[in-house]
């Protein structure tokens, strides 16, 4: 092995100084490091010299050490974080209850009712078609005349607990004096329709039953529909008013409207169109993680991403964030971006870009899992045999015993649970927030969060970095692209479609990712890989779209 004169003065000069560091070494068309230590004993040094494919193996292994240290850890971070914020939620319930709370029925008071439906009526640019429920208790004088007070409580605290269980959690539910009840829906096709779900609750109100109670119970209901009938509470709720009082007089007075065609098709092809740019994140990102490094893949991605959202966001107006609000942020941007996406990529470059997304794709069942467990939703029958069938799909992948690599696996389900923690715990706020809003300040916390992780990573690889053209190309499309218009797209079809439909496209991202991935990196499917495809997606299919709908709600479904 040969040192140039300039090499060896340089090395000369470093030893005088007692520097640590090394030098390759060109011998044969063989290539070695030579690494040089000064132990500060009698000017003693230590030189060892390792050959560079020894090294290359060796590097390998540590990597794939970190990785599982970066797994586990990210594992009891998010487990910690959960446990703090369930303890911590759990003492603001109990300090807000009383503020909120109507302390008869256990629903929202009436000036909590106001403030949180003109809150939702303000920061709502979407104009989502929604309906606002006046519903009066029929002569509860009477009621209370002929059972006393204390019955007549009983008829209202039956009353609430009907419209708590008739309407979505995402619903405005609450009181707002005496006996009189009022409701936000913001979606009123989640609920199949406005006329039935009237009669619903006008059928479960006539058939209450409390003891030694005399006379019947029935209510009257009035409608206004947002924003054909006002775009404010003060003129929903004057309009509800009337309908109400119509009710009373002249029999029931409802109206119904739907969405144009024209609007829900573009919905589906703005879906069609995001989830199939999402599918092909997984095969870019594989290209690209080829020659930069994970964690700083992720920064650049959400640095992007940022600049693109705060340039489209100049004509805007600036939203003020509460402090209170700071808390949701965090996590939306710590969990949901950073970790969670970090944890994609990582198992994307460990198991490959097809196996990466299938597991992405219990995202919808993680989410409906969570949202039972941390905002009480029901989980349906149609979702428990949804779940069954996807991970019965994902044991058929994962426990054949095929060419897995479990490691990716791993990390790529820790990415779903922190997306799905975030998605749960994003509602907290998506009302009071734009969805602009959201997605760029929780991009740039992840990107804040990514860049002491990547300066290390980027110390640590530099000699494997490969920055070129498809490189540079590769993270602007994941950031432009993958990122910020696929994020557009997705609350714009929110804002058309019930999020249950928009969540039946989770399918269509891991179709295009294994498609793509079988084409570009010639990855096989193998059968086990393919029925257990098939049954994640059925068992999505199930999940989201069948749901048992009354006779009534068939004959107006349009």
């Amino acid at each position: 092995m040969f040192l140039s004169p300039d090499d060896l003065q340089s090395l000369k000069q470093k030893l005088i100084k007692q520097e640590k560091g090394y030098m390759t070494l060109n011998h044969n068309n063989k290539t070695s490091y030579m690494a040089y230590y000064p132990l500060k004993i009698n000017d003693w040094i230590m030189c060892y010299n390792i050959d560079a494919d020894v090294a290359q193996e060796s590097y390998t292994f540590i990597i794939y050490a970190e990785y599982l240290l970066f797994a586990l850890f990210v594992f009891a971070l998010v487990i910690l974080l959960f446990t703090i914020y369930k303890v911590n939620n759990k003492h603001q319930k109990r300090l807000l209850e009383f503020t909120r709370i109507d302390a008869l029925t256990g629903i929202k008071n009436k000036e909590t009712l106001q403030n949180e439906i003109s809150t939702y009526l303000k920061n709502d640019s979407s104009q989502q078609l929604g309906a606002l429920f006046m519903i009066d208790v029929d002569n509860f004088k009477t009621v209370n005349d002929l059972n006393g007070h204390v019955i007549g409580d009983e008829v209202l605290k039956n009353f609430g607990s009907i419209l708590k269980e008739s309407f979505t959690i995402g619903d405005i539910v609450g009181r707002a004096g005496g006996d009189e009840f009022i409701v936000f829906v913001k979606d009123i096709q989640e609920l199949g329709n406005a006329i039935n779900t009237a009669q619903e609750i006008c059928q479960k109100i006539r058939n209450i039953e409390i003891d030694n109670f005399k006379g019947t119970i029935s209510c009257s209901i009035g409608i206004a529909f947002y924003p054909e009938h006002g775009t404010t509470f003060k003129d929903l709720y004057n309009l509800a008013d009337q309908a109400l009082y119509q009710t009373k007089n002249q029999g029931r007075n409802v109206y119904c409207r739907t969405k144009g065609e024209k609007k829900m098709k573009k919905s589906y092809v703005y879906l069609l169109t995001t989830f199939m740019l999402w599918g092909s994140l997984y095969v870019v990102s594989q290209f690209v993680l080829g020659k930069i490094p994970t964690f700083t893949v992720a920064m650049f991605r959400y640095l992007i991403a940022f600049i693109a959202l705060s340039l489209i966001s100049l004509k805007s107006e600036k939203e003020k964030i509460e402090k209170s609000d700071y808390k949701y942020f965090f996590i939306m941007g710590f969990i949901g971006c950073f970790i969670s996406v970090d944890c994609q990529l990582l198992g994307t470059k460990i198991a490959g870009g097809s196996m990466a997304s299938l597991i992405n794709s219990l995202n919808p069942v993680i989410i409906s899992v969570m949202a039972m467990i941390i905002l009480n939703e029901k989980l349906e029958m149609n979702k428990i045999v949804g779940i069954v069938l996807s991970l019965a799909g994902v044991y058929m992948i994962i426990g054949t015993g095929a060419n897995i690599q479990f490691l990716g696996v791993l990390i790529s389900f820790i990415a779903v649970i922190g997306w799905a923690f975030m998605s749960v715990i994003s509602r907290k706020i998506s009302n009071k927030y734009s969805a602009l809003t959201l997605t760029k300040v929780s991009m740039l916390i992840a990107t804040i969060c990514n860049i002491p992780v990547s300066f290390l990573e980027v110390q640590m690889t530099h000699p494997l970095i490969q920055v070129d053209l498809g490189a540079v190309l590769g993270l602007v499309y994941i950031g432009v692209v993958c990122t910020a218009f696929t994020n557009i797209l997705w609350n714009k079809s929110l804002s058309l479609l019930p999020a249950n439909t928009c969540s039946a496209f989770y399918p269509i991202k891991t179709l295009t990712s294994s498609f793509l991935g079988v084409v570009v990196f010639h990855e096989v499917l193998t059968t086990s890989f393919v029925l257990g495809s098939a049954f994640i997606i059925v068992g999505f299919l199930i999940s989201l779209l069948f749901k048992k709908r009354t006779r009534k709600e068939k004959e107006v479904l349009v």
